[in-house]
């Protein structure tokens, strides 16, 4: 089940760029939005919502103080027109600030690593369908890649390709930075070059890491220490339980 989201704001301009934003993550549905935060304050309440974008920018209302009033287990986003009024934000209980002339590359940006912490705080999220957006270099264009299809990512020098099923994908980002968009219980880095999946390994071989496509990856020094503790729990040693 989706998270049921919904926009204050007396900008149109602001509102339709939001909804076009929100529209592209299966894991929001925009349930309602509206100009006049007295009236978003009953349907708040009415719609269940626990995502709400709000402009500090009200010319009716004071938007701290509607925020205030507002249920404090909805995580509340305030929209700017610039980060001056960012700490004001969360002062008065934000859990996160953006501008509200915002890219959606930007947008992509700050929402991918919330995709998690969101969908856990409502018990919905699900490794059957996990997924990031990635820039392929054309204006406007973004490729949607499912997680699960993902074998291994490798780094090429200030890039970064991304390896699946039956396709590759290179993109300008750098290996360290792509951790943080990805589920740290499934995804693993074991290399300066590598980061692979663990549903994704056949068999380990001193430091020989063996996929089940068949490529070969080297499990690197420093990282050795950390992928044995990772997968500690789920390691069988041999004569452990002879009797």
């Amino acid at each position: 089940m989706p998270l049921k989201t919904y926009i204050i704001s007396e900008q149109t301009e602001v509102i339709n760029t939001f909804i076009a934003y929100i529209e592209n993550f299966q894991f929001l549905r925009l349930v309602g939005f509206n100009k006049d935060g007295i009236v978003a304050i009953k349907e708040i309440v009415d719609f269940g919502v626990e995502l709400l974008f709000i402009d500090t920018e009200l010319a009716k209302n004071d938007a701290f103080s509607i925020s205030k009033i507002i249920d404090g287990s909805i995580i509340k986003i305030f929209l700017g027109p610039d980060y001056s009024i960012s700490s004001t934000a969360f002062q008065n209980g934000a859990s996160g600030f953006l501008l509200k002339k915002v890219s959606f590359s930007e947008f992509l940006r700050y929402i991918n690593p919330l995709t998690n912490a969101l969908a856990k705080r409502q018990n919905v999220y699900s490794l059957q369908e996990p997924y990031i957006y990635i820039s392929v270099g054309i204006k406007g264009k973004f490729i949607k890649l499912n997680l699960k299809k993902i074998f291994y990512i490798e780094s090429n020098n200030n890039s970064i390709v991304i390896n699946m099923e039956n396709e590759s994908h290179s993109v300008y980002f750098r290996l360290k930075g792509i951790m943080e968009y990805l589920p740290k219980d499934t995804f693993i880095r074991i290399h300066k070059s590598f980061i692979v999946i663990h549903n994704k390994i056949d068999y380990i071989d001193g430091n020989i890491i063996k996929l089940v496509n068949k490529t070969i990856l080297v499990l690197g020094a420093s990282y050795k220490k950390d992928f044995f503790n990772r997968i500690q729990n789920n390691l069988i040693k041999n004569g452990t339980d002879l009797i």
